[in-house]
């Protein structure tokens, strides 16, 4: 794998968990996807002054796009110089396996994962052809003959 590619498929991985880790410290990942991934990355960080304050700026505030950009750019570089630790973390993605987060407030929907669709409120997914047919949606709607 490419090294954007392993950046991005980390991040990827990575980034639901951080309000996790932040909140709750990495130790109480346990079985969570990604959690041997996060340490992996975190003890490379660890071990450059230059990066060490990375994380910890990252898990302050997990939600600032700059921090998660330098933290990536990073992270990319570290996989560019050591092809040691890119080998492991390409390993580590591998048992790491497909983990699905998400949050939805309000009306709306989420699709996730190969082949889902996500249908709106009062949406309708038609997976076929519906020629002919009268599509109604909405509240308190009265269809007569």
């Amino acid at each position: 794998m490419d090294i954007p590619t392993l950046t991005n498929s980390v991040w990827q991985v990575i980034w639901p968990l951080l309000p996790l880790i932040a909140t709750k410290g990495a130790e109480k990942l346990g079985e969570e996807a990604g959690a041997s991934l996060w340490e992996a990355v975190k003890e490379k960080f660890d071990g450059k002054p230059e990066t060490k304050k990375v994380t910890e700026k990252l898990l302050d505030t997990p939600e600032s796009t700059k921090m998660q950009t330098v933290f990536q750019y990073q992270l990319e570089e570290l996989l560019e110089e050591d092809t040691d630790f890119a080998n492991q973390l390409e390993a580590l993605l591998e048992t790491a396996g497909t983990s699905y987060v998400a949050n939805l407030e309000g009306d709306g929907a989420i699709a996730q994962g190969d082949g889902a669709t996500a249908v709106g409120k009062g949406g309708v997914y038609i997976g076929g052809n519906s020629e002919g047919n009268t599509i109604v949606t909405g509240d308190g709607n009265l269809i007569e003959k």
